[in-house]
């Protein structure tokens, strides 16, 4: 399985099912491959080097729309996680998205197949603020600390669309300031207009015409992870983690501490949040408004089932 990170908030759940064993008790043995954003995830899935990914559900969406055999099996998340990071000497003078005109902004990267999920969103948020999307510049940035850090201490960006550890680290080392955040269930629909799904669990659909059983044992993985994980205390999930730099454990646990809203309880897919995904999509996405998610194949809720 290819995953962002894999410290990376949005992506934890997959690196503790490893730990805790909870692969092996539904008959897996997953191997996880780190990389630098969900772009690169999705890429080594299309090209069949991983059998799974997790992602962001609206770059995946891009995809499908492109005529690439991708399908989303669970959601891993139930907010959208992203956290909007200014650079610290720009305090006063960036205020709002509008102000963010002229400047660059790093976020994920991008393949050929399509942009990541961080793009998409900061698309979004320009567009809601009445700033063309031309008028800013993208860079690409790593799903790394060390990377994140020295492009915004360097002013090689001035803004950073990214995830918990790295944002709450970047803010409490004095690199920057929140500008908006989409932890909080309140506050992101009123942000955005709605909760949209981000990151999920992928697969092919040779893999889910050839193996549905790993598809099932990997859903009822991820649903015996999160079961365990949303009723321990954040210094207990960290212990199960067994990292090796204390700083990294630190920093993993104060976002744990606050962002206790990230990790769903029930591993169903919400119609709601796919809802709130298809307006965001087809707001950014020319090649996502011939069909629906639903419609195009992309969402397969066989195994992990559906909500209102």
């Amino acid at each position: 399985m290819a995953v962002p990170g894999p410290t990376c908030l949005p992506y934890l759940s997959c690196l503790l099912a490893v730990r805790l064993g909870a692969d092996r008790q539904e008959g897996l043995a997953l191997s996880l491959r780190a990389v630098g954003g969900d772009p690169l995830a999705l890429h080594a899935l299309q090209a069949g080097e991983v059998d799974f990914a997790a992602a962001g559900l609206p770059s995946a969406a891009v995809r499908r729309a492109k005529g690439k055999p991708l399908q989303a099996l669970a959601p891993l998340t139930q907010v959208p996680a992203y956290t909007l990071v200014v650079q610290a000497g720009l305090k006063g003078r960036v205020e709002k998205v509008r102000d963010l005109a002229g400047r660059v902004i790093g976020v994920e990267g991008r393949t050929v197949d399509g942009r990541a999920t961080s793009h998409l969103l900061a698309d979004f948020l320009l567009q809601q603020a009445g700033v063309e999307p031309r008028r800013v510049r993208f860079m690409a940035v790593s799903e790394n600390y060390a990377n994140q850090r020295a492009m915004l201490a360097s002013g090689t960006v001035q803004a950073l669309m990214t995830v918990e550890p790295f944002a709450g680290r970047l803010v409490r080392e004095g690199w920057g300031f929140v500008l908006q955040d989409f932890h909080d269930p309140a506050s992101t629909r009123a942000a955005l207009g709605g909760l949209f799904t981000n990151a999920v669990l992928l697969t092919r659909d040779e893999v889910v015409a050839e193996h549905p059983d790993w598809c099932d044992r990997l859903v009822k993985t991820l649903r015996r992870t999160l079961a365990w994980q949303v009723r321990r205390p954040p210094q207990e999930v960290v212990q199960a983690l067994g990292l090796a730099d204390a700083r990294e454990r630190d920093n993993l646990l104060e976002a744990l501490k606050q962002r206790r809203t990230v990790f769903p309880a029930d591993v169903r897919f919400s119609s709601t949040q796919l809802a709130a995904t298809e307006t965001l999509l087809q707001a950014v996405e020319p090649a996502t408004r011939r069909g629906g998610l639903g419609m195009g194949g992309l969402v397969n809720e066989r195994w992990a089932g559906r909500m209102p």
